[in-house]
């Protein structure tokens, strides 16, 4: 890896990244887009595990903030822009906005609890994110393996397992809750460097191949995306109102404020039409400027709150704990 400094990076790179700074060779392999599966009866998908037997995504096991099922009507600003009558209609439309799907799944999974971060983090929350995009039934999928190790291939009659979610996260430059490393949970500084970094520095729109998920997680090079992502949160304008709400950096301070309990992306949202369904049911409203929704709050405005190792969202944590520890009942 070249050494690369992040003094280059200007103020103007805070709202429109530049082209790809450095790109590891070792990082990049050219692969196929990931599969949506289109799935009419959630029970035909089929979770495949790291390890062991095949299991069956049940809709029971379903929670989502989207709705898993037809009919739904599109709302935005309150005006029913669109009817999703059927199945077929609701995955066309949820397949269309993936990432925003994607993001406000994110977004109530990592949802803080009294102000503090709700504890999940890893693995737990990948999975439970990637089910989440099953149950909306847009996960991405990959031929399943044959009994010798070998893909299926593409046929209609293949059969086909959930893929990781990485590329889509990478895309939208959260690459962190993949990372299996200790303390880069969603609402931590570690975290929040480490995607500011990945935003300057893997612009998806200048690359033509992929980053290998399983080459990343070997040497995802945490010092040199965080030295870059801590030199642009140093540059950010103090002033909240300086930053472009459709920037990169927009939504990675969103997602991590939103984790930590600095703000709340997901409140004021209409989630029922004002419209009856078949025997008088409630049908569920997708407003669509959810997809979009950004919270970035104001708490890293004082350069003090940007500190190393007293930054306002470790010091946060740490209260956090204390506060756990002082609440919890004694052991007997």
């Amino acid at each position: 890896m070249p050494a690369l400094s992040t003094s280059g990076i200007s103020a103007t790179a805070l709202s429109v990244p530049s082209l790809t700074t450095v790109i590891a060779g070792a990082w990049v392999t050219m692969s196929d887009n990931p599969r949506v599966v289109f799935a009419d009866d959630l029970s035909d998908v089929r979770v495949a595990p790291d390890g062991g037997g095949e299991r069956v995504l049940r809709q029971e096991d379903c929670a989502t903030w989207l709705p898993t099922r037809a009919p739904a009507d599109v709302q935005s600003d309150g005006r029913t822009i669109m009817h999703l009558h059927s199945e077929p209609d609701r995955i066309g439309f949820l397949s269309e906005h993936k990432a925003g799907a994607f993001w406000v799944e994110l977004l109530d999974l990592v949802a803080s609890t009294e102000g503090c971060h709700n504890g999940i983090d890893g693995e737990h929350l990948v999975d439970a994110l990637e089910q989440r995009m099953a149950c909306l039934g847009i996960a991405a999928t990959e031929a399943a393996q044959t009994s010798s190790g070998h893909g299926e291939g593409d046929g209609p009659n293949a059969n086909r397992t959930l893929a990781s979610e990485f590329h889509t996260a990478e895309s939208m430059a959260i690459p962190s809750i993949y990372l299996r490393h200790d303390g880069y949970q969603p609402g931590t500084m570690a975290a929040l460097e480490y995607d500011l970094g990945w935003w300057a520095l893997m612009p998806t729109w200048s690359r033509v191949t992929k980053v290998d998920e399983r080459t990343w997680h070997d040497n995802p090079n945490p010092a040199l995306f965080r030295a870059t992502g801590r030199d642009i949160l140093h540059r950010l304008p103090v002033d909240p109102s300086r930053l472009s709400p459709t920037s990169g950096v927009a939504r990675i301070l969103s997602l991590h404020s939103h984790a930590a309990g600095f703000s709340n992306c997901l409140t004021n949202v209409t989630r029922v039409a004002s419209r009856a369904g078949e025997g008088g049911a409630p049908v569920p409203a997708i407003e669509t400027s959810i997809f979009e929704r950004r919270c970035p709050g104001d708490w890293w405005r004082s350069a003090n709150a940007r500190r190393s190792g007293h930054d306002a969202l470790t010091l946060h944590a740490n209260a956090c704990r204390e506060r756990t520890t002082t609440d919890a009942p004694p052991s007997s």
